[in-house]
């Protein structure tokens, strides 16, 4: 990710930029603006569907008892990193993460969604139901309260900052936040309708609020 900002600076001139990141992405755009260097050059950090504070779905699949969940969600999603979003793994970078956070210039927003049972994308039904059971409303991979992280960043110092937390214009399971349209979504008003028209529409939906929030950015 750090490369691939700084190819953005060689190829604009820009000395900023602004990143949108989903699910992890969330999470590595903010272990590279602590880590690496890159808090100057990053003007504002959008994180959609990130699990900030970790998925009790995580501390589940890489332990005991996990086996069934993992092999339905390797179907849909990639779980080598897993290991890194258990809820203890996320509470050590947090809040080792927090001072620097706090005091840099980088302006956080967080978009947090949920999705009702009966529309979850079908792969993604029995973790729905796991962290139903265990943390409520959430997308089928991350806790809706993990999605939104703090509302608010205190430093050592006491220097403290907001993050703006909102909610995803568009009910969307953690793959719908990226315009991934399934069966689910359909309607009883668009049963008539063809599949690929409304996978187009719902794409072009999901685009728009992207786009929105590329046009709102600081």
């Amino acid at each position: 990710m750090k490369a691939r900002v700084n190819e953005v600076f060689l190829e604009t001139g820009a000395e900023q930029v602004h990143i949108i990141g989903h699910s992890m992405g969330g999470l590595d755009s903010r272990l590279m603006i602590v880590d690496m260097g890159m808090a100057e050059k990053v003007a504002s950090l959008t994180t959609i569907g990130t699990p900030h504070l970790g998925t009790v779905l995580a501390d589940h699949v890489i332990g005991q008892g996990g086996v069934f969940l993992m092999g339905l969600l390797r179907r849909v999603i990639n779980l080598d990193g897993f290991a890194d979003l258990t809820v203890t793994a996320c509470e050590h970078f947090n809040n080792r993460a927090e001072d620097s956070e706090a005091r840099n210039n980088v302006v956080y927003q967080t978009y947090a969604s949920a999705e009702d049972l009966n529309d979850v994308f079908a792969p993604l039904v029995p973790s729905w139901i796991f962290i139903r059971d265990h943390e409520g409303k959430n997308d089928g991979l991350v806790p809706f309260r993990s999605q939104q992280w703090n509302r608010e960043l205190v430093a050592s110092d006491g220097t403290r900052k907001q993050v703006a937390q909102k909610e995803f214009p568009l009910p969307a399971d953690h793959l719908n936040q990226v315009g991934w349209w399934d069966p689910q979504e359909v309607t009883p008003t668009m049963r008539n309708s063809n599949s690929f028209k409304q996978a187009s529409d719902y794409e072009s939906e999901t685009r728009d609020v992207y786009l929105h929030i590329a046009q709102n950015l600081a």
